[in-house]
């Protein structure tokens, strides 16, 4: 549905499990877009997005440590054979 111009909107944005650990003291940048190109098409015309920083929050899952984290060992990764390529046309540099 449209958004009217000038109203505060309240957005919830579920992001996927990434599985990563960031050590104290690091940061975090979020990045806001208007689209998702070139995933989805662009919007049919320009938009300005406004964000309230202060009446922002990012909130983060946070797992706490437990004993066994640390013996975890995994083995080395498994790989397959590259296929055979045939090259048929010899790479060309033109820039």
């Amino acid at each position: 549905e449209p958004l009217e111009p000038g109203r505060t909107y309240r957005a919830t944005v579920r992001l996927n499990g990434i599985a990563q650990a960031f050590p104290a003291g690091h940061r975090l940048r979020l990045s806001l877009s208007t689209s998702y190109w070139p995933l989805a098409w662009p919007p049919p015309e320009p938009v300005m997005l406004a964000v309230k920083a202060r009446a922002s929050t990012l909130t983060l899952p946070v797992r706490p440590v437990r004993t066994p984290d640390e013996g975890i060992a995994f083995g080395e990764p498994e790989a397959v054979r590259p296929l055979a390529t045939e090259q048929r046309v010899p790479p060309e540099q033109s820039w």
